[in-house]
This record gives C-alpha cells, structure tokens and sequence, in this order.
C-alpha cells in the first residue's frame, strides 16, 4: 500500500509538472505562434497568443522589433473583428509604447520596412499615437483659435 501511495504521489507530481511545462511558453514563441495564426485566419487564437505574449514572465526580453510585430498583429486583429471594443487598438498602442521605450530606432525600421498590405495599419496605428499625444488635434474639424467664442 505504501508504495503504490508513493507511485500515486510521483505520477501526480509528474503530471503537475508537466502541465506547468505546456503552458509556460515564452514571449518570443507565443509572438511567432500569433503571427501564424493571424495568418491562417485565427484572430482569437492570434490575440491569445499576443495577450500571452505581452503578459509573459520573459516579456521583457522581446525585443523592440517584435512589440512592433504585436503592435501590428493587434491592429490586423481590430481590423478583422466586427465587435472590437477598441482593446485591441489600446493592447496595440501598448505594444508600440514599450518598442518606441526601448529602441525608437529598431521599431521605426520594423515599421518602415512592413509589406505594402499592412502600411495602412501602420498607419491607423500612428494616428491613434498622435491623436493620444496630441488630443486637441483630432477632437475638432474647425479651426484652432486663440479667441474666446462671442455670443
């Protein structure tokens, strides 16, 4: 009886571990997987796989070219779904924000050097930026003017 209860203990303990094991992968891995099922049509399993991406323990070692990629990923993913709630585009701006924090450079590269099809993310991406550094930008077709309004 003892040792079955040991057998019982360590096939537990295996099998725990195992488990632990599936469902730790890393930053980098679950940037690749997101990308591939973005491009096979996925958009849910590619925003798991992102959203794991960005909240891993490693996410911290992608490097600046690859939150670019997130970025991007993110935004194919808003364009595609019908009911985003506009977390996609913010998940996208946080990625831009932590590639533009670590390498400005690295990021605009991956940025300039993306296929024809996606410059028109690009660029959504871009203006949501601007339109968040500068919200009195886009608030208002009419022009500025240092005047008070006269009734």
């Amino acid at each position: 009886m003892k040792h079955l209860r040991i057998l019982l203990y360590a096939i537990v303990i295996a099998a725990a571990c195992a488990m632990a094991g599936c469902s730790r992968t890393s930053a980098l891995e679950c940037a690749r997987q997101a990308q591939g099922a973005l491009d096979s049509g996925d958009t849910a399993r590619a925003r798991e796989l992102c959203d794991e991406a960005m909240t891993a323990k490693d996410s911290d070692g992608l490097s600046a070219s690859q939150l670019a990629q997130l970025s991007l990923i993110y935004m194919k993913i808003a364009d595609c779904d019908d009911h985003d709630d506009g977390e996609n585009v913010g998940m996208a701006v946080n990625a831009y924000e932590r590639a533009m924090a670590m390498s400005p450079d690295s990021a605009l590269l991956y940025y300039s050097s993306v296929c024809y099809d996606d410059t028109r993310h690009v660029k959504m991406l871009f203006s949501v930026v601007r339109g968040l550094e500068l919200p009195d930008s886009c608030l208002t077709d009419e022009p500025q003017t240092d005047e008070l309004p006269t009734d």
